[in-house]
């Protein structure tokens, strides 16, 4: 509880109390209670976690580069954060009776980006989306230009197979220089992915082919999903590692069906950077 009491232990002959005082003396009772002493302001190295290492309902720091931030038509604020890694493999709980009702949904927040931003966002790696209920400072700064940040005390949360940050009560959000320790440590380690063959390939997949599949364009090298939502061509060509989160029909008569030419198939794709819908139509199928 903070004191609202403004009577001093002891006062001198001529001391003339102000209401200017007492707001001062308000704004230092008050500092404690808006910057608590988490362990962020620490850096305590334990309860700093980047995006690979994330899990659900657990408390971190996350240390990122802030691409986009947006106020949603539902008054929430989002930060679109990305450090270069991917994020775990989420659990699906997809009821595949029910994609025909609602359809799983391709992003955490209610409207997608426009295109001209999401074309902004890096190809590799995922960019978690971050929710606040409240406006804060630092968001003015993140509006104007492109700054890493050190998150404190956040949580995520899996809905629908998709990774949601959240701000707490207590979280906290540090502005970085591109000089900070914990900043250099995160572009040497995407600089290191980035140098490899298969820096596109989800850091949770294996890196051996499969015995079992047979793909055209051997030699072609691996595009993510987020490269072609930004490709400027409309219809283009491309492999990809994806896992598969939902079909529909999903029912093997209406499947087989698909030999005749009058249905398709949805499939609901996803690797780290995105997830979409894919069609398979007529002789595809």
């Amino acid at each position: 509880m903070v004191s609202t009491e403004f009577r001093p232990y002891q006062i001198s002959m001529k001391h003339q109390g102000t209401k200017h005082d007492n707001q001062i003396l308000t704004q230092m009772r008050m500092w404690l209670v808006y910057h608590p002493p988490v362990f962020c302001t620490i850096g305590l190295k334990d309860l700093e976690l980047q995006l690979r290492n994330i899990k659900s309902d657990s408390t971190f720091d996350l240390v990122c580069k802030v691409l986009h931030v947006c106020e949603a038509p539902s008054g929430e604020w989002i930060f679109y954060v990305w450090d270069g890694t991917d994020t775990p493999p989420t659990e699906l709980q997809t009821r595949l009776d029910m994609e025909a009702v609602t359809p799983t949904p391709l992003h955490p927040e209610e409207a997608p980006l426009p295109r001209e931003v999401l074309c902004t966002l890096p190809c590799v790696g995922t960019v978690l989306r971050v929710f606040s209920n409240r406006f804060s400072k630092e968001i003015l700064h993140l509006q104007k230009d492109i700054y890493w940040a050190r998150f404190c005390n956040i949580t995520c949360k899996q809905e629908f197979g998709m990774w949601k940050g959240s701000l707490l009560p207590s979280s906290r959000i540090r502005l970085l220089s591109n000089e900070d320790g914990s900043v250099i440590e995160r572009l040497k380690t995407y600089d290191g992915r980035f140098a490899t063959q298969v820096h596109r390939e989800p850091m949770a997949s294996l890196h051996m082919a499969s015995d079992i599949t047979d793909v055209e364009f051997k030699r072609a090298g691996y595009t993510t999903l987020m490269e072609s939502l930004t490709h400027e061509q409309v219809t283009h060509k491309f492999k990809t590692l994806v896992r598969v989160v939902a079909a529909y029909p999903c029912q093997g008569k209406e499947l087989h069906s698909l030999l005749t030419g009058d249905y398709c198939l949805r499939l609901t794709l996803e690797d780290p950077t995105a997830r979409i819908h894919a069609y398979v139509h007529k002789d595809d199928a």
